[in-house]
């Protein structure tokens, strides 16, 4: 990729971090979270359906050899959703379905795949900082919430094909 194909590229993702930035809000307890919708909206929580699609993304960005311009947000944002994921675990084993930015449960349906998705969101949070050589204080922490979620997944699968 030359110079300019790099600028321009840059400057696409820029745009596109910003519009997503519009749909994060700040939180004391939990750092910048994202939202389905813009947090004046109807339904200003967090899914983990949609934060798994979005960290999947946050990670390509965060750990590009090309060092994008949006590397250190979305790696920032990466983090807070991985962290908010962390908190909101169920002991039990799994994820609900939507949650408020203060970590309540708000789930209205019961989805098997959210166990999926935040363990994705788990595992892509560890492999940036693992690739970018950040320190995880709490990595013990993530792991255990990952084995149990692998274990609750096993012992509860709904339609076991």
């Amino acid at each position: 990729m030359n110079e300019k194909e790099l600028t321009q590229l840059n400057d696409q993702l820029s745009q596109h971090m910003s519009i997503i930035q519009k749909y994060t809000v700040v939180s004391e307890k939990h750092g910048r979270l994202l939202l389905a919708s813009p947090p004046t909206a109807r339904y200003p929580y967090i899914y983990p359906r949609d934060a798994s699609c979005a960290v999947q993304f946050f990670r390509r960005l965060a750990t590009s050899i090309n060092g994008y311009d949006v590397s250190e947000p979305a790696f920032d944002l990466m983090k807070s959703m991985a962290h908010f994921m962390k908190i909101t675990f169920f002991p039990l084993g799994f994820w609900g379905q939507r949650y408020s930015v203060e970590g309540e449960n708000k789930s209205i349906y019961k989805q098997e795949d959210n166990v999926a998705h935040g363990i994705a969101i788990l595992c892509n949070y560890l492999l940036a900082a693992h690739s970018l050589r950040k320190e995880v204080k709490d990595l013990e922490d993530f792991l255990s919430c990952i084995h149990q979620a692998l274990d609750y997944r096993l012992k509860n699968f709904y339609q076991k094909e």
